[in-house]
């Protein structure tokens, strides 16, 4: 394993290493090597102009050789603060207080006259400290379709040296350079659905147009307006012209697809590239919002204070920009899966106050109130209206699942059976099943898992049959048949999924020839370090060594242990389990409970909100029992019933047990 991932996976989001702790974020220092582009004044022309000419003259400000643009997400957050507009600018007072707040050491202001077809660019560069003019450029004329022209002269002037002026924008069309400054103002305002259309444009206009790609792929994170085809054509036009962007940008793309292209990113190498955006722009409240996102989302597949970074993380956005909602929107939800509601009660009431118009309004009201203790009756009036919710609020709702003492069963059963009415194509009626039996699982309900399975076939349900058996509660018989069929066709990721499968059937039966013949099929599968035999080949070696009582079985453990824990693209959810019982049968209790708490949180289904989410619970709380922990096991023990509160006959023994051991703890 490479040992530099191995660092990187100790680190905090400062390089820190870890406990990782809150890092009060100071107001920011004006920095000389820093400039804020305002947005310019506008007299007789469009109005998205200021905005929209402000963003593209900050990319000719790239750090290399010249100053660097601070970020303009928070210049035009604090701009309007502080009652801008595009015909109204602000005053010197308040443009050098801005300046401030974004640690920028000049500013510049401008202004757009037009007079017919004929546009009027001046501009100026201000000393934040003094507020003395440093430069004046302008005035640049010429016809309104010639903009990217009269920015490059513009810059020039302003820059006053050639090697700062970059070609980006060189033969763009003036119609994609509009379509992408519309893009950029309905981001900055969180529409994404709009967004998305405007960038849309512009690459429609212009195929090569960098910046472009970047605010689609960037915009998608938040909507999911792409189709899979559309993400992957964007990816490669974002990855093929990435050296047109500066330096922060392209480190953005990076962050966002990372820097193995096509290969996808390992959880860990996700991290460190969103860490890199930080370290290049500290004052770039965006930046700290996609690492925060990282870390929260995903971030405890490979380190056990994700959710700690996460908040740090949260907090130094909103500290760089008090207007950022997606920053308290997910504060919000920390605080329900930490239990910290005085977090969720400050987060979502923020959230409301920025974003009243939100389609997310729903869940940012359902977290306020059950902080307050008002949930049961917020949840009980959304289930009678829930036809009438967002679509995208009905795709959350299921993920509260994960923030298991907060969740109310009605409203998430009631959200799936909403989504499974919208589902119009085979795949979201597939995608609608695989959420309703992974929910069914949770609540110890396996025979209507099975039924729904059933009911809607799809190319995974053969493989769900036998990972419900082997690692929550599914039905033995179901699983042993599934084995006999003929697996679906596939690439040879799926053919790997299917040998390593086998593995664990052979493992859980103690057969150790037949977990060692799979591992050595899948070694000799292997493709590119980071498909399904990567991990699941050591992990079945050392599965075997432990049936076989091999001396070097823990080395074997660990090295397993260790690449999983770098969070694979291929993994598939279960492996946390696969390892706590290797751990367990080792008699590694710390190494046990570390494999049971990595998941995924408010994931798309792998673990988050995976079908094996209560039997990790009830694992955890024995395994806490059995050490002395009883704060622990009463924790799991409580969360698990209240996962599987109505289980089916099959499971009640099961859940009455963990009662009894529940009113046996201390």
């Amino acid at each position: 394993m490479n040992p530099l991932l191995l660092a990187l996976a100790l680190q905090c989001p400062d390089g820190a290493p870890p406990p990782c702790r809150a890092v009060p974020v100071r107001a920011a220092t004006p920095d000389s090597h820093v400039i804020a582009v305002l947005p310019f004044r506008v007299t007789g022309a469009d109005t998205t102009l200021s905005e929209g000419v402000a963003e593209l003259l900050a990319l000719e400000y790239t750090g290399e050789g010249v100053q660097r643009a601070a970020d303009m997400g928070s210049v035009l957050r604090a701009w309007r603060a502080a009652g801008g507009g595009s015909r109204t600018p602000v005053d010197l007072t308040a443009a050098r207080r801005l300046a401030t707040r974004v640690g920028a050491g000049h500013f510049v202001s401008g202004s757009i006259v037009a007079t017919g077809r004929q546009l009027t660019l001046s501009a100026q560069v201000v000393a934040t400290g003094s507020g003395a003019v440093r430069l004046r450029a302008g005035p640049v004329r010429g016809q309104a379709d010639s903009l990217p022209d009269l920015l490059r002269t513009l810059a020039a002037q302003l820059i006053t040296t050639s090697a700062g002026v970059r070609p980006d924008l060189a033969g763009v069309p003036v119609d994609a350079l509009r379509a992408f400054m519309a893009g950029r103002a309905h981001y900055r305002r969180s529409e994404w659905a709009d967004a998305g259309r405007a960038f849309d444009r512009a690459l429609e206009l212009d195929s090569t147009f960098a910046y472009a790609a970047l605010g689609r792929l960037l915009n998608d994170g938040w909507s999911t307006g792409l189709s899979a085809t559309d993400v992957g054509r964007v990816r490669r036009l974002a990855w093929a012209y990435r050296e047109r962007l500066d330096p922060v940008n392209r480190a953005l793309v990076m962050a966002s697809i990372g820097a193995h292209y096509p290969r996808f990113p390992l959880v860990i190498e996700a991290i460190e590239a969103k860490v890199a955006v930080t370290r290049l722009a500290p004052e770039n409240a965006d930046a700290w919002m996609l690492l925060g996102d990282e870390y929260a989302h995903r971030g405890a597949l490979v380190q056990p204070d994700a959710l700690e970074r996460a908040r740090d993380a949260f907090e130094r956005a909103l500290a760089l920009d008090p207007g950022l909602s997606e920053a308290a929107v997910h504060l919000s939800t920390l605080g329900l899966l930490t239990g910290d509601l005085a977090l969720t009660r400050r987060s979502s009431a923020l959230a409301l106050r920025l974003a009243p118009a939100s389609p997310w309004l729903p869940t940012w009201k359902l977290d306020l109130a059950i902080a307050e203790g008002r949930g049961d009756r917020v949840a009980d009036s959304l289930v009678r209206v829930i036809r009438e919710t967002p679509t995208a609020f009905v795709g959350l709702l299921h993920l509260y699942q994960t923030a298991i003492e907060y969740a109310d069963t009605a409203l998430i059963a009631a959200s799936i059976e909403e989504r499974e009415r919208r589902s119009s194509s085979a795949a979201e009626r597939r995608g609608s099943a695989s959420i309703r039996v992974r929910w069914l699982m949770n609540r110890g309900r396996p025979a209507e898992a099975e039924q729904v399975l059933r009911a809607v076939p799809s190319a995974d349900a053969r493989n769900l049959r036998i990972v419900h058996f082997l690692f929550s509660a599914g039905d033995s018989a179901a699983a042993a048949l599934a084995l006999r069929e003929t697996p679906a066709a596939g690439d040879y990721l799926a053919s790997q999924a299917e040998q390593c499968l086998q593995g664990q059937w052979f493992a859980r039966l103690g057969d150790a020839e037949g977990v060692m013949r799979r591992a050595a099929a899948l070694r000799a599968s292997a493709v590119d370090g980071v498909d399904v035999a990567a991990w699941c080949a050591p992990l079945l070696e050392a599965q075997g060594a432990v049936l076989l009582r091999q001396a070097d079985a823990r080395r074997l453990a660990a090295s397993a242990d260790s690449l999983i824990a770098l969070g694979m693209p291929s993994v598939q959810g279960w492996e946390g389990l696969a390892l706590a019982r290797l751990w367990s049968q080792l008699g590694d209790d710390a190494a046990t409970l570390r494999a049971l708490r990595r998941v995924e949180w408010f994931g798309g289904g792998r673990t988050g909100s995976g079908a094996h989410l209560a039997e990790r619970l009830r694992l955890e709380g024995q395994l806490c029992s059995r050490t002395g922990d009883a704060a622990g096991a009463r924790l799991a023990y409580r969360r698990y019933l209240l996962l599987r509160a109505s289980p089916e006959p099959a499971l009640v023994p099961q859940r009455d047990s963990v009662v009894a051991e529940l009113r046996r703890l201390p």
